[in-house]
């Protein structure tokens, strides 16, 4: 996130005005690293307006981690960020496996093409999109 705002304040000369929605966020995540990594996932390349409109859904939680319900709502905001009802049914499907557990790609990507009606291109995207928002994390076999 941080390294995003960097970039944003050099290469696009950011408003001042819009760099507090930035800092709106940062405040609003209450510095948790994976909440921060998580909405700066599902903020990567987005449009100003989005990172202004998460901002202020963040603002209005006030005490954010009071319980631990209000802990997850990060997560919730990543999961949003899928355009798709697709997306996220093939995010919900991984939960069928057991935690902390590695699975193949190709088999998450096989089960998308008999459950999901995905070819094997959608298939790919939609693994790489789960990585792209930090939802999933992909290892090299080695």
């Amino acid at each position: 996130l941080f390294s995003f705002i960097d970039e944003q304040l050099c290469a696009c000369k950011v408003p001042e005005f819009e760099i507090a929605s930035h800092f709106q966020i940062v405040n609003g995540c209450k510095f948790h690293p994976l909440a921060l990594k998580l909405i700066g996932a599902s903020l990567k390349k987005a449009a100003l307006s989005k990172w202004r409109t998460t901002a202020k859904n963040l603002q209005g939680k006030g005490e954010f981690f009071n319980n631990l319900k209000e802990i997850f709502w990060p997560l919730k905001t990543s999961l949003d960020s899928l355009e798709e009802p697709v997306e996220r049914e093939c995010f919900m499907d991984i939960s069928s496996f057991p935690d902390n557990k590695r699975i193949r790609a190709a088999a998450l990507m096989d089960m998308w093409v008999h459950t999901r009606g995905q070819d094997e291109g959608g298939a790919y995207d939609i693994l790489k999109k789960l990585a792209d928002r930090h939802l999933i994390e992909l290892f090299m076999r080695t």
